[in-house]
């Protein structure tokens, strides 16, 4: 069939513990009656009718590789190690571990592919193992040194506020394991030590040890605006992060070339996007990438705590938010164009890396960062006596005889062609901004976000951006394969609210789910994402 229930107890009266999908393989703990308990290549038990299942006798196979010959990690941390065949079944492969306690085969997680999966191993205590992946008969194997460090007096650090303003109290984080009862906050030579702390623990589903943490916060303000360097000390270990302090009253809206980072209402707007996962699962969408946490993909032989608990999956990802490529690759966008940029642009545009990569965001291989680019400040005198060259290099488009896609249309202008700019219009209620061109005689309107100014002294700034053209853009990036989604068409649509209105309310699909869903700004949906236009 399509699946058998696990489930708690040898009865269908019981609850179901997972759906084992057909084919899997069991290994047998116990017999009760007709029942049978089992547990499975995920380390899940339960109990199973033996009317459904059969024995199963492995075969061999060939050509046992993994992906590293040596690793080191911390204690409680887990590693992702690929074991591959060449041929044969790779059910019928074994870990063996030379010293159990030190570390050992946590779960595998199956990636769709019947020659390679993904290890999940985890580091028990300090030590030093030999992990051997082999077949039954023992005809190949291939082996893994993993060194087990001592455990890291401080996993994470961070703060509740990731981009805080002038005289806002907000707390300094930090999580660490149980043996830790005070942290000291260092800041600019300034120390603040706390014994105040929660615990927070996590029952692992794939049969890994019980992860429990102290989680200790401490509150603090700045009144200065700037970049703070924050190092969280225990245990002779430390971690250190940094936070951005923003002038009080300052405005979401308000362009400037600053180094930004990721708001904390952002940060928690893509954690609902990605939905959470405390222990790492293969992606249901695109086979072959296990995530953890908030949409955290674990490479091959990288370290990473699993079974994660609350404070750690946000700390996690306001960790790979701030220190990996994503925020750092839209701050190297706008430093390398010069641009001008919002806190809800900047923040918008971190959400879109996250989810698609930095390299999204690259001109040379994407038409998207090319309209963004397109947004200057005109020029003052901008007119009939003091026109500018524009050239189409985005897309062919429509010259309108008024501001506005449903106004009539005069002209077909090709991509690639030139237009003599007069004047300027922006429909501030759509954040459409229009020139006023001149084309054979003929005067309208086009929008801005096709156009590139030629001349020098302009400054780009987003303030200009063009909804009309860019937020079609954000929405082309809708698919997963060859197919629109509907969760994908949303969360585009969520980001070029919160781009062009700094509307983190709508884009809140906790917040609203109608709303989330709804096109409230009147963007322009690509043709395979208007079935989910409401």
């Amino acid at each position: 069939t399509s699946g058998l229930n696990l489930r708690t107890g040898p009865s269908t009266d019981t609850s179901i513990v997972t759906t084992l999908s057909y084919g899997a393989r069991l290994t047998v703990t116990s017999v009760s009656g007709q029942w049978l308990g089992v547990r499975d290549a995920s380390n899940r038990t339960g109990y199973v009718h033996s009317d459904y299942v059969v024995k199963y006798v492995p075969g061999s196979a060939t050509g046992a590789s993994l992906s590293a010959s040596s690793l080191t990690l911390h204690q409680y941390q887990t590693v992702r190690l690929d074991g591959s065949i060449t041929s044969g079944d790779l059910s019928s492969m074994v870990w063996t571990s030379s010293s159990p306690g030190v570390a050992g085969l946590g779960y595998i997680v199956e990636m769709g592919s019947s020659r390679t999966y993904a290890a999940m191993i985890y580091a028990r205590s300090p030590g030093t193992t030999t992990l051997t992946f082999s077949d039954r008969g023992g005809t190949t194997k291939a082996t893994c040194t993993v060194t087990v460090q001592a455990a890291e007096p401080i996993r994470f650090a961070y703060s509740s506020e990731n981009c805080a303003t002038a005289g806002q109290t907000f707390d300094l984080i930090a999580v660490t394991d149980v043996s830790q009862t005070e942290v000291t906050f260092s800041v600019n030579g300034q120390t603040y030590p706390t014994e105040l702390y929660t615990t927070e623990s996590r029952i692992s589903g794939y049969g890994l040890p019980t992860n429990t943490n102290h989680v200790f916060r401490r509150p603090i303000s700045f009144a200065n605006p700037g970049t703070y360097s924050v190092t969280a000390s225990a245990g002779g270990g430390s971690k250190t992060f940094s936070l951005l302090v923003l002038p009080a009253g300052g405005d979401a809206n308000t362009t400037s070339t600053a180094a930004r980072m990721t708001s904390t209402r952002e940060l928690r707007l893509i954690a609902t996007y990605e939905g959470s996962l405390p222990e790492v699962e293969d992606d249901s969408i695109a086979w072959g990438n296990p995530t953890v946490g908030y949409g955290y993909v674990v490479q091959k032989n990288v370290v990473f705590y699993n079974n994660l608990t609350p404070s750690e999956m946000f700390a996690m990802l306001a960790d790979k938010v701030n220190t990996g490529s994503f925020a750092a690759g839209v701050n190297n966008f706008r430093s390398k164009y010069g641009l001008r940029m919002s806190q809800a642009q900047f923040d918008a545009l971190v959400s879109f890396v996250y989810n698609l990569g930095p390299g999204i965001l690259d001109p040379d291989d994407y038409t998207m960062p090319n309209v963004m680019l397109n947004a200057v400040q005109p020029p003052a005198n901008l007119s009939e006596s003091t026109p500018v060259t524009g050239k189409l290099n985005i897309e062919s488009g429509k010259l309108y005889e008024s501001p506005g896609t449903t106004a009539k249309s005069l002209a077909n202008v090709a991509k690639g062609a030139t237009v003599t700019v007069i004047g300027v219009e922006q429909v501030a209620a759509k954040r459409q901004v229009w020139y006023k061109v001149k084309l054979n005689n003929q005067t309208g309107y086009i929008p801005a976000g096709l156009v590139q100014l030629q001349g020098s002294g302009l400054v780009p700034d987003l303030a200009w951006s063009d909804a009309t053209i860019l937020a079609n853009h954000f929405l082309q990036f809708c698919h997963a394969g060859n197919s629109a989604w509907a969760g994908l068409v949303y969360r585009r649509l969520a980001e070029a609210k919160i781009f062009f209105f700094a509307d983190y309310t709508e884009a809140d699909p906790n917040a609203n789910w109608s709303n989330y869903k709804r096109n409230t700004y009147g963007f322009i949906y690509p043709d395979d994402a208007k079935p989910y236009e409401e």
